[in-house]
């Protein structure tokens, strides 16, 4: 029921900013540069199209983990994110400059070492409800967020059932794990992957990582997670004991059904073309004015 009522509170902001978006649009259609960024978004929609499961699968085998955070440190370090200060000596919770983290969780006298980053999900809810298309899925298995298109709408915050994205006030864009994109679109495992020294990490094909998985599940005597939940992750979970007890979603609140196929129906059924245009110009303007902001707020700084 929480799912629930989270689908629809996104739903009911979509219908309030709609309205703005019309108006919006008779300016937004006299806008040079706006339009340009309109032209910008229907190449994204083509490059958004692949839905379903990913050529790889990423495998997490939890009880082969014991937090050396070496996955974390070989994050920032590819993809250049700044080291903060932290509390503890590193970071716990996923951050606009942290993409992944290793939370230790207690559970029946034991500590589990729990990584978290992008489910990148088969059919992701993310990718349906951005308004400009910033989001998309690549046929590696890769859920990516296009920071120049991004506007800032947080759509995808609200709605992500793992709670992933984060918002940066100062940027005014979100982002999350991309899944080293930049490695495996080449054949290279990400870079977390590679450095992990236990073999809790592990990369490839889907087909045979899913059997690794399932080989390993049985081993143990254990779980698979991310097999079926919302329809299917190209991050995989395998645990001795059931991942929700370790801070994961239960698969029935979250469905084993794509939220997003059931996010487009009831938008598409919900929303007339017209509207949905004058909503989508409306965020395009948006996306203009923002940058323009932020140009003279860096304006502002370097005359300070």
């Amino acid at each position: 029921m929480v799912r629930v009522k989270r689908l629809r509170i996104a739903r009911r902001r979509f219908i309030k900013t709609i309205g703005v978006g019309i108006l919006a649009s008779i300016i937004a259609l006299v806008s040079k540069r706006a339009y340009a960024a309109t032209k910008t978004v229907g190449v994204l929609a083509k490059r958004m199209s692949y839905r379903g499961p990913g050529k790889y699968v990423y495998l997490i085998d939890i009880t082969k983990c014991d937090g050396c955070m070496e996955c974390v440190i070989a994050c920032k370090r590819w993809n250049s994110l700044p080291w903060g200060n932290y509390p503890e000596g590193y970071p716990t919770e996923l951050e606009f400059d942290t993409w992944t983290v290793v939370k230790k969780v207690a559970y029946k006298g034991k500590t589990y070492y729990v990584k978290r980053m992008c489910m990148h999900c088969n059919d992701p809810i993310c990718v349906t409800v951005c308004p400009v298309n910033a989001r998309f899925k690549t046929r590696e298995g890769a859920v990516i967020v296009d920071t120049k298109v991004c506007v800032g709408c947080k759509y995808c915050v609200q709605v992500c059932p793992f709670n992933i994205p984060r918002y940066s006030e100062e940027e005014g864009v979100v982002r999350n794990c991309w899944l080293c994109y930049n490695r495996i679109v080449h054949g290279d495992k990400p870079a977390c992957v590679v450095v992990c020294p236990t073999g809790a990490l592990d990369f490839g094909e889907r087909d045979k990582m899913l059997e690794k998985a399932r080989k390993r599940a049985k081993e143990i005597n254990g779980y698979l997670y991310g097999v079926n939940e919302v329809g299917g992750t190209t991050v995989i979970y395998i645990s001795d004991v059931p991942m929700w007890e370790l801070g994961m979603p239960k698969p029935d609140f979250i469905g084993t059904s794509s939220l997003a196929k059931l996010e487009e129906e009831q938008l598409v059924a919900g929303a007339p073309t017209g509207i949905a245009l004058g909503f989508l110009i409306g965020f395009v303007l948006k996306f203009v004015e923002k940058r323009k902001a932020r140009k003279r707020v860096e304006g502002e700084r370097n005359h300070g």
